[in-house]
């Protein structure tokens, strides 16, 4: 089976261009594997585009990393801003990821040590 979650209003534009969509709707339990798919597909091709020289490209998967990311909060029950805030938060007390700091023989350590 090749079901894949897609944006909302995909199937109206598949209509629209005179294709008909076989498409169907899930419960969010449901969708929240079709999103961990999907992210994972999104990532997986930004992979692929790391040798691209348009950025275009790769900025369009990102934004789609940014709207499943979101979807997936959201099945969590985390509105987006409670998302942007934490990720703020944790930006504010741990840094970003702009000095490319790569730790040899990374100590487990829990979620909130990290």
């Amino acid at each position: 089976m090749n079901d894949n979650i897609v944006r909302d209003k995909f199937p109206a534009y598949l209509k629209s261009t005179g294709q008909a969509p076989d498409y169907y709707r899930v419960l969010d339990a449901e969708a929240y594997d079709f999103l961990i798919k999907k992210l994972s597909e999104k990532v997986t091709l930004l992979k692929n585009e790391k040798a691209n020289k348009n950025k275009i490209v790769p900025a369009l998967i990102l934004a789609d990393v940014f709207e499943v990311s979101f979807a997936l909060a959201a099945k969590l029950g985390i509105p987006p801003e409670a998302l942007g805030e934490l990720a703020g938060e944790e930006r504010a007390e741990k840094g970003g990821y702009e000095e490319n700091w790569i730790m040899r023989n990374l100590p487990e350590m829990k979620r909130d040590e990290k």
